[in-house]
């Protein structure tokens, strides 16, 4: 970059817009450079010119990607118009960014169909238009009871069209999951198309309960092993990711395969992470779970053999994955595996074990 690039680049930060964001080298921002120095001087002789000028200034920055980052920023509320207007704008991450006005603003983001907002110190919206926004992606402050903001709840400002909406994730850390389930049962019930659900893995309330009328057209369910039975029941749950939270009351040997519950429609594809693995999981796997395309276990303890003489007839994929054990350990010869498979497995085109030390949540 040279020097008259790195100067417009930081006079820009003054003005509003953070150095930080501007990265034209990563393909993330287009914008005139020729332009931004005509411009800029003017935007400095005086308020009324200043007002007049930033948002042309403005005017070429653009993604270059329909994607755009702003991480711990402060920015003008000018350039958070101007994004609003990118056309072409459709996946937006929001990382703790500060707005440049004492008011918090509404806003527009029109073209947006995936929304990842993680709030600041404080609220930079009071409220959100995203008419055409599939993918939301929050923190937990959004819906916990003990960050509510007046009447309204905090998850109002998004204002999304109930029936484009597809896809929630939440995020949280353990000691907000208690008070955050009423807020997240509000949530829910503003949507009436949703596909898929995401929730932090650790442990929810007993008394925790999902109205049966709630999220019908639900697919996709990630989350803590005692959720499985409340949200699957009477809901078309094709991909069910099971999760054993590291904290709580759930003891090693629990028989976590026997509470996969399938909802209304036979289960696709059945992920279990941090069960123990013993002589009879399978069974329970291919009882409950008899016509998986994939299955992925990743198992915090093997005590048990792994035998795949159960018939899978539609199973195409099978990962297992220990992080405090071997596999190896308690299997059968490869050659006994491979036999076994042909016989039992007939569809299988991928087979993997992975023994990965370290945290659970590495991907595979």
């Amino acid at each position: 970059m040279d020097d008259g690039h790195s100067s417009v680049i930081q006079q820009l930060g003054h003005i509003g817009f953070p150095a930080e964001v501007l990265r034209t080298d990563t393909g993330e921002l287009d914008y005139d450079n020729d332009r931004a120095e005509s411009v800029l001087p003017l935007t400095k002789t005086c308020r009324n010119f200043h007002r007049i000028f930033q948002p042309l200034l403005f005017e070429t920055i653009t993604p270059s990607e329909p994607k755009l980052w702003i991480w711990s920023a402060v920015i003008s509320r000018a350039l958070s118009v101007h994004f609003q207007q990118c056309p072409r704008l459709e996946k937006l991450f929001l990382w703790e960014v500060t707005i440049t006005n004492r008011e918090p603003t509404i806003s527009s983001f029109r073209s947006l169909k995936y929304l990842r907002y993680k709030q600041g110190q404080t609220n930079c919206f009071t409220s959100l238009s995203l008419p055409n926004l599939e993918t939301l992606r929050i923190d937990s402050e959004f819906i916990d009871s003990r960050h509510l903001s007046g009447t309204m709840e905090d998850h109002q400002i998004f204002q999304f069209d109930p029936a484009v909406l597809k896809t929630l994730i939440v995020f949280a850390p353990f000691y907000l999951i208690n008070s955050m389930q009423a807020g997240l049962l509000g949530l829910l019930g503003r949507t009436t198309q949703l596909r898929s659900l995401e929730l932090p893995q650790d442990e929810f309330n007993d008394s925790f309960n999902v109205p049966n009328d709630l999220i019908p057209n639900l697919e996709i369910f990630d989350g803590p092993v005692n959720l499985d039975l409340k949200f699957c029941k009477g809901r078309p749950v094709r991909d069910l990711r099971m999760t054993i939270p590291e904290r709580g009351d759930w003891e090693r040997n629990i028989d976590v395969p026997s509470l996969v519950t399938p909802g209304s429609v036979p289960l696709e594809h059945l992920s279990i992470t941090g069960c123990e693995w013993e002589d009879d999981t399978m069974e329970h796997i291919a009882r409950r779970c008899p016509e998986p395309v994939s299955l992925t276990i990743r198992a915090d303890y093997v005590t048990g053999a792994l035998s795949i003489r159960h018939p899978l007839p539609k199973l195409r994929s099978a990962t297992f994955v220990t992080t405090y054990a071997s596999w190896c350990a308690e299997l059968e010869s490869e050659e006994g595996i491979v036999r076994d498979c042909k016989e039992f497995w007939t569809e299988l085109e991928y087979l993997r074990f992975l023994e990965i030390q370290g945290s659970r949540s590495q991907p595979v």
